[in-house]
C-alpha cells in the first residue's frame, strides 16, 4: 500500500492528514505541542486515537497503543551506526532498523532478525517539494511504519528549524 505525506510550509508541526496514493485522507495526525513538541496523536478519520507518540528524552521516543507500550524508537548518533532503531514491546522485542539517507527521506524499514524489508520512504516517486511516499509491503504494520515516518519527519524538520 502506498501513502503520501505532505509537510506544510507554514505551521511547522501543525496537524495534518496522511493520504493514500489517490489523495483520499486515511489518517489524521494531531500535534500536541510542548516547548518544541510533546506528543502526536495518530488518529483515524473519526478522531479515534490509534497510536500516541511521546518524547521521553532527546534520543528516545515511545509509541503507545490503547494506553499500553507498543514500541520504542531510539536515535543512535554513534561512530559506527547512525540512524533509528525501533524495538517492539512484544515478547520477542522485535527490532526494526531504518537504513538509507534518512535526512533526505530515502530510507527503508528492515526487520533486523529476518533482514526482510518492510517498507520504503522516498521522494523519488513523488515530484512535489516536501511531499514523499511511503510504500508498505502487504501484511506489515502500517500504523507503526506511518507513525515512525511522522516522527522522523518531525525530528528532522525540528532539527532544521533549530539550525536557522
Amino acid at each position: 500500500m502506498r501513502y503520501v505525506m505532505k509537510q506544510k510550509w507554514f505551521g511547522l508541526l501543525s496537524d495534518f492528514y496522511i493520504t493514500n496514493e489517490a489523495g483520499d485522507n486515511k489518517f489524521y495526525v494531531k500535534c500536541n505541542k510542548g516547548f518544541i513538541w510533546d506528543s502526536f496523536s495518530f488518529q483515524d478519520l473519526e478522531g479515534k486515537e490509534l497510536l500516541l507518540i511521546e518524547e521521553s528524552s532527546s534520543h528516545y521516543y515511545y509509541i503507545k497503543r490503547d494506553g499500553n507500550p507498543y514500541a520504542s524508537i531510539y536515535k543512535r548518533d554513534g561512530w559506527i551506526y547512525k540512524g533509528f532503531l525501533i524495538t517492539m514491546a512484544d515478547e520477542n522485542e522485535t527490532e526494526i532498523k531504518l537504513e538509507g539517507n534518512i535526512a533526505s527521506y530515502e530510507y527503508s524499514f528492515t526487520n533486523t532478525t529476518t533482514q526482510k524489508e518492510l517498507a520504503k520512504v522516498s521522494k523519488t516517486w513523488i515530484s512535489l517539494t516536501d511531499t514523499y511516499g511511503i510504500e508498505i509491503n502487504q501484511g506489515e504494520d502500517e500504523l507503526l511504519i506511518l507513525a515512525c515516518t511522522v516522527l522522523i519527519d518531525v525530528f528532522f524538520h525540528t532539527m532544521e528549524s533549530k539550525k536557522s
